[in-house]
């Protein structure tokens, strides 16, 4: 253990000859813990805040993957979405040809008539009329 000398005021030596007397200690024994304590707070004083930082940091990256992690996972449930409704639409694309394609061919070939008839059947009337003619279709197989 290092020695230490220190110089104290009378009256701060009577001070700490009546704090030792109350506790039970020997003075010299009270001010080493006096002394222990105080560097461990000037210590905590001086690394707290560096330790707030770092960790302050660290969380801040962690929130900051956690939110690119969402952000990424986002963006593919967009993709799969855009996908979906980009095969739907080929299929709505296929549907509507061929409806017009047989409707071309069973009537005069009056196209603006077709699409005004088609605008009052609707998307499900019309998917109807395809499965109806599909399954004549079928039929005379």
């Amino acid at each position: 253990m290092n020695r230490l000398t220190v110089r104290l005021d009378p009256d701060v030596k009577r001070q700490l000859d009546l704090l030792a007397a109350k506790e039970g200690m020997t003075p010299a024994a009270l001010a080493r813990e006096i002394i222990e304590v105080g560097v461990m707070n000037a210590s905590e004083r001086a690394w707290a805040p560096l330790t707030r930082i770092a960790v302050r940091e660290e969380l801040d990256r962690f929130l900051g993957s956690a939110r690119i992690a969402r952000e990424f996972a986002a963006d593919e449930l967009y993709a799969s979405l855009a996908n979906e409704l980009r095969a739907d639409l080929d299929d709505l694309r296929i549907l509507v040809g061929a409806v017009l394609s047989d409707a071309l061919e069973r009537s005069d070939g009056d196209l603006p008539s077709l699409l005004q008839k088609g605008l009052h059947v609707g998307f499900e009337g019309t998917r109807g009329l395809l499965d109806d003619m599909a399954e004549d279709a079928y039929a005379d197989l």
